[in-house]
């Protein structure tokens, strides 16, 4: 195609009303992220329970409102698990009570509300031990808008003396699949506990586990702080504060956006009821 040929083709993708950003429900995030197109990739780090398999179904939850297509592969939870934990999600329940069996009668009605609106929903869902071929023939096959998959160091590789070269292949070729097949694909990434060493202990990039490799290859890089994981809930103001630090962004600003984290709904919310969906 000649170069006037593309420039057109680009302008009119600029003008267009009709131009699709990526979406995570969050007002805020998808302002920071409205640069992101389909076939990037976008990584959410946090530290062990600091809630990122809750923020990664937030968006999943949210994203599957606006009728999109989606993929959830779950390295880290059983079927089971995985639906329990949307079905307390999108209902908002306690989880505590959920699991010492104390459901009312008003939550058992929500709870069948809940499957109704699941039911609608267009998304597969794969927990089995994952290679990142079985991820790609899943993605081939059922041709998601939206793919996640948490988190990324389980997904099988070779040898742990090749990790590093093995992570970059994996993440390449995840970033390959996203081009081809023109999705959005969010992957949970563990941080090294050398952070934990620190007196400000937000998240930095070179935190990230085979941080070359994941840093390199995504396009945008997010971290999850909450002050409440690491201080106790009568020293803070707001225990359910968290901060979602956009620290790389390839096509646009980083910076840092505010959400409540709901830790018996496991759930992450807007502080101010903004959410799209």
């Amino acid at each position: 195609m000649e170069n006037n040929q593309l420039l057109e083709n680009t302008l009119n993708k600029l003008l267009s009303p009709k131009k699709e950003n990526i979406l995570t429900g969050f007002n805020d995030l998808d302002s920071i992220l409205a640069g992101i197109n389909k076939g990037n990739l976008i990584t959410i780090g946090g530290r062990p329970a600091m809630g990122k398999s809750s923020l990664l179904m937030s968006i999943f939850e949210n994203v599957l409102k606006a009728e999109k297509r989606c993929l959830y592969c779950s390295l880290d939870m059983s079927e089971e698990q995985f639906l329990k934990r949307l079905f307390i999600q999108y209902a908002e329940l306690n989880n505590t009570m959920v699991n010492i069996d104390n459901i009312s009668d008003k939550d058992k009605e929500l709870l069948n509300k809940t499957m109704e609106d699941l039911k609608t929903f267009e998304f597969k869902l794969n927990c089995n031990s994952l290679t990142i071929n079985d991820i790609e023939d899943d993605i081939t096959q059922y041709k998601p808008d939206y793919v996640f998959i948490d988190y990324i160091q389980l997904i099988k590789i070779g040898a742990k003396k090749e990790m590093q070269n093995e992570m970059k292949n994996i993440l390449k070729h995840l970033k390959n699949i996203a081009n081809e097949y023109g999705c959005y694909i969010f992957i949970t990434s563990q941080l090294s506990r050398a952070l934990e060493a620190r007196v400000d202990k937000r998240p930095l990039l070179c935190d990230l586990r085979e941080a070359g490799a994941i840093e390199e290859v995504s396009d945008v890089v997010m971290f999850i702080y909450r002050e409440s994981y690491y201080r106790s809930r009568d020293e803070i103001i707001n225990p359910e504060a968290a901060e979602i630090i956009v620290a790389k962004n390839k096509f646009g600003p980083v910076g840092t956006v505010f959400l409540l984290f709901k830790g018996e709904i496991l759930k992450f919310c807007s502080p101010f009821k903004t959410n799209k969906f």
